[in-house]
């Protein structure tokens, strides 16, 4: 029996972001819109549209169709990872207990012929949903049970059994089932109230049209996810800073494009008239410019400034006065070094240091944004706006940190426009270079020569872009970190970043671009692949 399909119960935006790759230089043209405009389906969270199945069927590529048609191996990290999550071990304890029943897989859909298919998620903690497919198909498989069968709307449905959704329901599967057939129409839900709301829909004739045309269609209420209590303590995107950005409605599609793979999407946005930078990176690990600066001094510190991973906030030891030499005191004075001060009993044995200084700095002078780039050689370099007249204050704090991290600081040299730091027997550790309204800091004077120009766009809010070979290049050292894999712990990079590049290995770059114009924005996520090898000559037949 086939595993569910993974329409019904994958994260959607994950499936609908990268569950197609792209053969190189197959051109397709968006697939023509169906006679009737969209499948009838009540409002929902999340709606997705597949206007021609064959088309999507046959554009899936990687593990992500080995993923929708069940066929993923045991060992896939990326399930094993996914199953091993709290919404996963529920999906999958869920999935357990419904499968007796029947089997409902993207398999299906292809056997039942459907040339276009419709998905509403109602309410994700109950898991109600609804999947209209239109079928030329007179007679449908044994996996559809007769059940109940009730009247609604004018309507004929067959109730198998209730949902978590549906009052008076019992049982520990969420999951429960019911369908209707009315001509090509099949409607399939999880519930009965799912069913009635799908029903009503196809009397009133509300249909789901995506806004963007694709080979799949996406439209996400923003408001009503940020309000489900299983969608906020499952999916954290609430606690990223720009969750905040994007309101209302969501349209999002997929689209093949020169052969490239692209998602496009559109919405409203909270912050209308904010700005970007843009700067162009030829052969850069990853790329990028930030429009939030609320974690700036947080990524100055560990990008460059103190290159650990979660550098504290009060980094430096309290100094205390040395113990009395007085011999009538009462102190214990056992086992003291007067090299190193004693702390104060009950007090802190930490300080902030200049963090606290540095927090005024950027209070008093907010900065737009940040940008980044790691070059080819892994080094790390930050991009902030800066105004010129305030480059001593700047200079201040950076000698104060770094003299608090190695102690020896060597006065910075200036060459042009740049400064290096460097400590004790001639170490580079700092450098920074202006290049117009903007300031560049990398490790060392040679790492600022991959500094590109940077300027302001007043379209351009964000943008990322990452070479997908470059990660896949650091497996061997993540696993090396991680440690082995095991049934009982999840290694968040040799398994699932990992496992997902290797789902789609004909890519090797993507590009996200955010651009804002009045209270809207539009946003294109690229899917790089790598041009074909060129052919291998045959070889040239010996003479006779």
């Amino acid at each position: 029996m086939m595993k569910p399909t993974r329409l019904l119960h994958l994260p959607l935006s994950l499936m609908v972001a990268l569950s197609l790759t792209p053969v190189w230089a197959q051109e397709a043209p968006a697939p023509a819109a169906p006679a009737a405009p969209g499948l009838p389906l009540p409002a929902a969270m999340i709606r997705l549209s597949i206007p021609d199945v064959g088309a999507f069927d046959a554009a899936l590529g990687g593990g992500f169709k080995k993923a929708l048609y069940g066929t993923l191996p045991e060992d896939d990290g990326v399930a094993r990872g996914f199953a091993q999550s709290q919404v996963g071990a529920k999906l999958h304890d869920q999935w357990t207990r419904f499968r007796g029943d029947t089997a409902v897989s993207f398999q299906t859909l292809v056997e039942l012929q459907a040339s276009s298919a419709a998905l509403a998620v109602l309410n994700i903690g109950h898991m109600e949903m609804v999947l209209v497919l239109e079928t030329p198909l007179a007679a449908l498989p044994d996996i559809f049970e007769a059940g109940t069968s009730r009247i609604d709307s004018g309507r004929t449905y067959h109730l198998v059994r209730t949902g978590a959704a549906d009052e008076g329901a019992s049982g520990e599967t969420r999951m429960g089932l019911a369908w209707s057939k009315d001509r090509a129409l099949l409607v399939i839900t999880t519930s009965e109230r799912a069913m009635k709301l799908a029903l009503a829909a196809v009397a009133a004739g509300e249909r789901f049209a995506p806004k963007l045309p694709g080979l799949a269609g996406l439209e996400l209420d923003l408001d009503a996810l940020r309000d489900d209590l299983y969608f906020k303590r499952d999916f954290l995107f609430g606690s990223l800073p720009s969750a905040s950005e994007s309101r209302g409605k969501l349209s999002a599609a997929l689209r093949l494009e020169s052969g490239r793979l692209v998602e496009v999407r559109e919405g409203a946005t909270s912050a209308p008239g904010s700005r970007g930078a843009v700067f162009e990176a030829k052969d850069a690990v990853a790329s990028g410019w930030i429009g939030d600066a609320s974690t700036l001094l947080a990524e100055l510190r560990r990008g460059v400034l103190e290159p650990v991973p979660n550098p504290v906030a009060r980094p430096q030891l309290a100094i205390a006065p040395l113990p009395a030499a007085k011999a009538a005191s009462a102190e214990d004075r056992y086992a003291i070094s007067v090299e190193v001060p004693a702390s104060s009993p009950g007090g802190a044995s930490s300080e902030a240091a200049e963090i606290e200084a540095w927090s005024a700095l950027l209070s008093a002078q907010p900065v737009a944004g940040f940008g980044y780039l790691v070059t080819p050689s892994r080094a790390r370099l930050l991009a902030i706006p800066w105004p010129k007249e305030k480059d001593a204050d700047l200079s201040a704090l950076l000698d104060a940190t770094l003299t608090r991290r190695g102690a020896r600081l060597v006065p910075a040299s200036a060459t042009g426009d740049s400064r290096q730091y460097v400590l004790g027997p001639g170490l580079p550790v700092l450098a920074y270079r202006r290049m117009g309204e903007f300031i560049w800091l990398a490790p060392s004077a040679a790492d600022l020569r991959s500094a590109p120009a940077i300027s302001w766009s007043a379209e351009v809010t964000r943008f990322s872009k990452l070479n997908l070979q470059a990660a896949r290049d650091e497996g061997r050292r993540w696993a090396r970190i991680e440690g082995p894999r095991s049934s009982e712990n999840v290694r968040p990079l040799a398994d699932r970043v990992l496992g997902l590049l290797g789902w789609m290995p004909a890519v090797r770059t993507l590009e996200v671009e955010r651009r804002v114009t009045g209270s809207g924005f539009k946003e294109r996520v690229v899917f790089g692949v790598a041009p074909p090898a060129p052919p291998v000559p045959s070889p040239t037949p010996a003479a006779k």
